[in-house]
């Protein structure tokens, strides 16, 4: 719904790509907005198979919760899901490239969370690596920005990072 309404326009059409079970609550959520005329839901298990032909592709507080090999496997499914020239947006949080240059204690906390109560693995990542990821999936990174840590109370870590790739092949 906020991708829709932040970039309305005509024809656009947006896709939700989630659980199976998450379809009934996301219709009635297009519904209820009146939304329902450009919004859709497809169901599926981006493990399995990304439903292809896009043209962009976002990726919302989600890559951080896998370990690198899990990462791979969802972005060159992304890959495969955009047309060519086809644009990814990743919202991740991300940890300063040089990790001592703060003194945060959550830099301990936050990984300790998704590694040992929420998934098992995972958890952020510095923006290179991500980059890193993009380029090995076949992607060019065209923008990688992050918010400024001196817009966010000093025992925040890690900070949000929006990163943007394009399919080149």
């Amino acid at each position: 719904m906020h991708t829709y309404r932040h970039k309305a326009s005509p024809g656009l059409r947006v896709t939700t790509f989630d659980l199976p079970d998450k379809q009934s609550e996301a219709l009635a959520n297009f519904k209820a907005e009146g939304l329902e005329d450009h919004l859709s839901f497809i169901g599926g298990n981006v493990f399995e198979q990304i439903p292809q032909g896009y043209d962009t592709v976002l990726i919302k507080h989600f890559l951080d919760m896998f370990d690198k090999s899990d990462v791979i496997r969802i972005l060159t499914g992304v890959h495969t899901a955009l047309n060519t020239g086809g644009t990814v947006h990743i919202l991740v949080p991300v940890y300063p490239e040089n990790i001592k240059d703060t003194d945060n204690y959550n830099v301990d906390f936050f990984p300790a969370f998704f590694i040992g109560a929420a998934m098992g693995q995972g958890g952020p990542q510095k923006l290179s690596t991500y980059q890193h990821w993009l380029e090995e999936c076949g992607f060019k990174v065209t923008q990688a920005i992050t918010k400024n840590p001196a817009d966010i109370p000093p025992d925040v870590i890690p900070v949000q990072a929006i990163l943007t790739a394009t399919k080149t092949t």
